[in-house]
């Protein structure tokens, strides 16, 4: 239900580290919890954005078949 995407690139030059980014795999649930009830309630929604990458990462994952060790979920 939940995903976890890594972060891109680690900048070795500063001390930060960047935290992974968890997602809903399912955006139906994501906007049911949100209560998101038609696409006006989506393009006003302030997660909208969130929404739309999470959706986006399955997409691609599911289409190139991906396997979770190949994702790092």
């Amino acid at each position: 239900m939940v995903g976890q995407l890594q972060p891109w690139h680690e900048n070795i030059e500063k001390p930060q580290v960047k935290a992974p980014r968890l997602y809903l795999v399912d955006s139906a649930l994501f906007h049911s919890l949100m209560g998101i009830a038609d696409l006006d309630s989506l393009r006003r929604h302030p997660k909208a954005s969130p929404s739309r990458e999470g959706f986006a990462l399955e997409e691609i994952i599911q289409r190139h078949g991906a396997e979770p060790e190949d994702t790092d979920f």
